[in-house]
């Protein structure tokens, strides 16, 4: 990183481009310039013109000023180019000049991405609304830095102009974002201006435009307060004398910048109707203490670069020819900025418009000139400020102060304590009370002088008896001061305000006591707090989560209860050391290298930790770090929250397990398998080597099921299987697809002979008779070949030709393999016939909806239905599913076929008067549309649809596909009443971190593990497994698949929630369902369920 700083006058720069670059200059990732043009607006496309020469891909930007910042040095009416050159960011620019402020700051965020370390922002000064542009950005990008200024146009505040590369804007704004991993920005500001004189309202304001203030016209004022002469020079001097407001913890500037003839002023950000404000003032004794200061907050940092951006109130409160305030940042690195109507800042947790402040951006990028400057020497005089003006505005405020206000007045308007003197009769009715008391109990002084109001009336009921207690006690003691107990007081708008109250009684010539004088102060923050940290402190104590709280070298200071509990230490043997002590060793060096760059860099981390308690017991956790940070966001303190995972992990680990392998032969499934397949493509890709797929189907196996039964079969499988692991000798290259369908994967091919000797291996083990109980059976395999790369160069392609030779072997007698060549290619042209025939489906009134009802299991009453699409193509006929389903998703007609089973779904939901609950099926395609939400909430608008009849099922793969994305949706379509059902339960990911973050409704157990029931140990454990792990999260079961009466009997007693299959229903046309409601649920009804 490298940053040149030319100082420029009528279109010269004072020196050459060229010559100024580093030798490196050439290896550049990206150069952003800056123009700050004090002259003419055409000199700043003059420079753009002249930079663009010799730099045709640098990213321009500018505006014109109040004043130029060239190193230690500070011009007036002359120009500023800056050049930095960047090895590892890359830098965008943009611009907009819509007519609206916060659309600009939206426009501006497009350039800025996850990998944004700083977005600049110039805009011009005197039309945008520097809050809107800032709010703007925020709305897309919160996180983002923010750095820069409104334009300048040397104090004459008619027009000032910004600059995106050649175009010169009038109305909008510019930025330019900066995009590295490897740039270290850091932002820092000073403020020093102090309010003066008492507080004002504003009464009336229109964003940044503010009408009257204590009812008083702005303009009026300003002219009461600070003269004619003053106000007649407004918005010039109104720079120098802002109103200042309070925003959180802070206190923001709102610089005058126009004038407007029914008496409003244009300030440079936003003030709300009902805020306080106050006159400010620069404090020359904190500007100086500030200088001294000014790099404190880059201390740790070695700056390349300083990008300064301040207000041009303090060029005018301080000399310009080498400025102090300049000095310590030019001292150190590269400094360029210019003085500006308004600066843009970024806090931790919003925007800030600010004015009468310096605001800076320290840069700093790893590579040739990464090298730390030396310390500055501030040697420089102040000379503060001296314009005669100004003093003459000063001089009339304290005149005026003077005539309005006495020195009790002014006390009590500048401090927290209200002064009340009221009389100790029946009545109790005030005589006295500071101009203050509005900020204490919300009702003016003139309520209590005319009797609408006495002291007494606010106290809280509870409070009053003590309180009067404390009186009388004190006039029979004859005691002259009362201290009470912090009590009550209930305000105008009735909120309750906890108070401190010292009171004196005062007494007439004779001795007897007539007033009491009570010194009144809010503590209600002082209160709130020490409940707070009584509440802390119990929560800290209590929770059922171990926390651990450490410094900022990791060293831990305290530990709760919970922690004691969950590892065996107790707090004396832990404060002192470090976490460390927890380490198993299950986490290689790298694991906690990536959490520590993440504490250093964000300030938190959260993952899954494998820890050790002190006797050794291995234990898992999901750990979630956050660093505290102080004032100057250092931080100071980390906090770790630990939740015991293990019994969860164990029981993902066995889910996981079962779901990547078959249950019947112990071979991989089909998800692990492909993932497998994928690998290996990838390894043989950069190997340059083949692969084979064999997709291998058993011959005549139904026959065997069907004369012998299920588990005849089923043990002739795991036969198969194993005979398969002894042929192949590498068990994971088998996967068991389904049925009696299985895939072996042979690696490192170098002739078709090497695949054919395989093949026939495979095949002469299989063939060999199968002993089984008393039966002697004979199988074989009819096995299809395809080769990677000369058949396919993917996974499914491979799978597609490999099975079209299996029936290509098949066909030709069984116990035999094929190699797949392109004659086999009619499935596809089938397939494309399908493709054009739907096409047309929707159109010639094709396709319609059958519904399968869904039962409740503990009430046997119906739930409601799943609408399932029919195709009867008047050329191909009828059609299943699994025959164009695939098809519609590849050819992105699923889409459109999608919204009109949607459409159909919510017209037959009103036909059923909401009575049931209708599912309906999304494809991945579907659910990834960016206005997917939008249209079902269209569509529930249109149809008057409430809450929780209308069901969206979405697979595990849609979901996994985008995990942020689709919980962002899911909850969105929950907002508005949509429910939410995860289908296919148990065949995909099956996590059970994945579950506890999906906002879902209903799990569907997939039908393969529902046929197994409940004969099969496996698929029982795994149904039990998946019924009970739902119920954990809240989430509601429908077993799917169910024919039986065996399987119904168990799901019931196994508390699944829902039963969906032939053995409640078939899929139904919708003429059938009235009908079959009145045979089979005459009184039906189980939304809920």
């Amino acid at each position: 990183m490298f940053t040149v700083v030319f100082k420029a006058y009528k279109g010269k720069l004072e020196k050459d481009i060229e010559t100024s670059m580093p030798e490196w200059s050439s290896a550049r990732s990206g150069i952003l310039v800056q123009i700050f043009c004090g002259e003419d607006k055409k000199y700043l496309q003059e420079y753009s013109r002249i930079v663009k020469e010799s730099l045709p891909d640098a990213k321009v930007i500018g505006a014109t000023t109040d004043g130029e910042i060239a190193g230690k040095e500070v011009t007036a009416k002359r120009s500023v180019v800056s050049i930095t050159i960047f090895e590892h960011t890359e830098v965008r620019t943009t611009f907009s000049e819509s007519g609206d402020s916060y659309t600009d700051g939206r426009r501006l965020s497009s350039i800025c991405d996850k990998n944004t370390k700083l977005l600049l922002i110039l805009s011009d000064g005197t039309y945008s609304n520097g809050e809107d542009i800032l709010y703007g950005v925020h709305s897309l990008a919160p996180e983002v830095m923010i750095g820069g200024g409104m334009a300048g146009d040397n104090s004459t505040f008619t027009q000032t102009w910004v600059l995106h590369e050649d175009r010169l804007i009038s109305h909008g704004a510019v930025g330019a974002s900066l995009n590295s991993d490897l740039l270290k920005v850091r932002n820092f500001y000073y403020f020093d201006w102090l309010p003066v004189d008492r507080k004002f309202k504003i009464t009336k304001a229109v964003g940044n435009r503010v009408y009257t203030i204590d009812h008083i016209p702005a303009v009026e004022l300003y002219r009461r307060y600070f003269g004619d002469k003053t106000a007649e020079r407004l918005p010039k001097v109104g720079i120098e004398f802002p109103l200042m407001v309070q925003r959180g913890s802070m206190q923001v500037a709102r610089a005058v910048l126009g004038k407007k003839e029914d008496g409003s002023l244009i300030l440079a950000g936003n003030v709300r109707e009902g805020e306080e404000a106050r006159f400010g003032f620069g404090n020359s004794v904190g500007i100086i203490k500030n200088i001294s200061n000014a790099l404190e907050p880059v201390s740790d940092m070695v700056v390349q670069t300083f990008f300064i951006y301040s207000c041009m109130a303090r060029k005018r409160f301080i000399s310009y020819d080498i400025h102090p305030e300049i000095l310590p940042y030019a001292s150190m690195a590269p400094t360029a900025g210019f003085f500006t109507y308004g600066e843009f800042y970024h806090l931790e947790d919003r925007n800030e418009l600010l004015n009468e402040t310096i605001t800076g951006i320290a840069l700093s990028e790893p590579g040739r000139d990464a090298m730390m400057q030396g310390a500055c020497n501030i040697s420089a005089h102040m000379v503060l400020h001296n314009n005669l003006e100004t003093f003459e505005a000063l001089s009339h405020i304290v005149e005026k102060n003077s005539e309005d206000l006495d020195t009790m007045l002014k006390l009590f308007s500048q401090s927290h304590i209200v002064l009340f003197q009221w009389k100790l009769d029946e009545k109790r009715s005030v005589e006295y009370v500071s101009p203050n008391v509005i900020d204490l109990c919300g009702y003016e002084s003139t309520v209590f002088y005319k009797r609408e109001k006495s002291y007494f009336d606010l106290i809280h009921p509870e409070d009053k008896e003590r309180i009067t207690a404390d009186i009388e006690l004190a006039l029979r003691k004859e005691q002259e001061e009362i201290y009470h107990e912090p009590y009550r007081i209930v305000d105008a708008s009735g909120t309750k305000v906890w108070v401190e109250d010292r009171a004196r009684i005062m007494k007439n010539d004779e001795g007897d006591p007539v007033f009491l004088v009570s010194y009144i102060n809010d503590i209600t923050s002082k209160i709130e707090n020490e409940m707070k940290l009584r509440l802390h402190a119990s929560i800290f104590d209590n929770a059922s989560e171990a926390i651990l709280i450490t410094d900022n070298r990791h060293k831990i200071i305290s530990v709760n209860p919970a922690f004691t509990k969950m590892t065996g230490y107790s707090a004396d043997e832990v404060i002192g050391k470090t976490p460390a002590i927890l380490k198993s060793g299950y986490h290689d060096d790298t694991f906690y290298a990536i959490m520590h760059k993440s504490l250093e860099e964000r300030g938190e981390w959260q993952g899954e930790v494998h820890n050790i308690d002190k006797y050794g017991t291995e234990y898992i956790v999901w750990l979630s770090i956050k660093g505290i940070r102080d004032t100057h966001r250092k931080i100071r303190n980390y906090i770790a929250l630990q939740t015991d995972m293990t019994d969860i992990y164990r029981t993902r680990q066995k889910l996981t397990q079962l779901a990547h392998y078959d249950i019947l032969t112990k071979l991989p499934n089909r998800l692990f398998f492909e993932e497998y397949v994928k690998h290996e493509i990838r390894r043989a890709k950069q190997r340059g080597r083949k692969l084979a797929l064999l997709y291998l189907d058993l011959d005549n196996f139904k026959t065997v099921n069907d004369s012998l039964g299920h588990l005849i079969g089923d043990t002739l499988l795991q036969e198969v299987a194993q005979r398969l692991r002894e042929a192949v000798g590498e068990p994971e290259n088998i996967s068991r697809q389904g049925g009696d369908e299985f895939l072996v994967l042979v690696e490192d091919i170098e002739d078709q002979r090497q695949i054919t000797q395989k093949v026939e291996c495979i095949l002469s083990e299989i063939e060999r008779p199968y002993k089984i109980g008393t039966h002697l059976l004979h199988t074989s395999f009819s096995i299809g070949i395809a080769i990677y790369p000369d058949d396919g160069n993917n996974f499914q392609d491979l799978l597609q030709y490999s099975d079209l030779a299996m029936y290509e072997a098949k066909k030709r007698g069984k116990n035999r393999f094929h190699f797949f060549d392109d004659s086999m290619l009619s499935e596809i042209r089938n397939k494309h016939e399908i493709q054009t025939q739907l096409r047309y489906a929707l159109s010639n009134d094709e396709l319609s909806l059958y519904y399968q009802p869904q039962v409740c299991c503990d009430k046997k009453k119906l739930r409601g239905f799943e609408a399932l699409l029919r195709w009867k193509s008047k050329v191909l006929g009828e059609l299943l599913p699994n025959q164009y389903i695939h098809t519609a998703e590849e050819s992105g007609l699923i889409i459109e076929i999608g919204k009109w089973v949607l459409e159909k779904v919510c017209k037959k939901i009103v036909d059923f008067d909401f009575r049931y609950r209708i599912s309906a099926n999304i494809s991945a395609l579907q659910f990834a549309e960016d206005n997917f939400v939008e249209d079902i909430y269209r569509l529930v608008v249109k149809y008057g649809i409430p809450k929780g009849v209308l069901e969206l099922e979405l697979t595990e793969s849609v979901l996994m596909s985008d995990m942020a994305g689709s919980i962002e949706k899911m909850q969105r379509l929950k907002s508005f009443g949509i429910m939410i059902s995860i289908d296919d339960f148990g065949t995909g990911y099956s996590s059970l971190s994945y579950l506890k973050q999906f906002p879902a409704d209903t799990l569907k157990i997939d039908r393969s593990f529902i046929k197994e029931l409940p004969y099969d140990k496996d698929a029982a454990a795994i149904v039990d497994a998946i019924i009970q792990m739902g119920h954990i999260f809240g989430i509601r079961i429908i077993a799917e698949g169910v024919e039986t009466s065996e399987q119904a009997k168990f799901i019931h007693e196994h508390s699944c929630d829902t039963i969906q299959g032939y053995f409640y229903g078939r899929p139904m046309p919708e003429e059938m369902l009235e009908d079959y409601i009145a045979s089979n649920f005459p009184d039906s009804g189980c939304r809920d369920g």
